[in-house]
């Protein structure tokens, strides 16, 4: 199982914390950019492991229409950090 590549979350998928989804980063080398930007972790490249939860997504990004499957909506970028002050800038 593993955890939320996100700096400073603590989201694990052992946990199963109801409402926490992860998600694969995207195949397409457009929208995988963009999310390893937002992520902002210098010369860092995700393995196919790699995952980000729910909680960095904002809701309407999410489509939960089904009870079994919690997809991103086509285009979802994650958003939603804690960065340190030292990583507020985007580099």
């Amino acid at each position: 199982m593993g955890s939320c590549v996100a700096f400073n979350c603590t989201n694990r998928q052992s946990k199963k914390i109801p409402g926490v989804t992860f998600h694969s980063f995207p195949k397409d080398e457009t929208r995988r950019v963009s999310w390893i930007n937002a992520v902002r972790r210098k010369n860092w490249v995700p393995s196919s492991a790699s995952r980000l939860c729910s909680d960095h997504f904002p809701e309407h990004m999410m489509d939960r229409t089904s009870l079994a499957c919690v997809r991103l909506r086509e285009g979802a970028v994650p958003s939603i950090f804690k960065f340190p002050p030292h990583l507020q800038k985007v580099f």
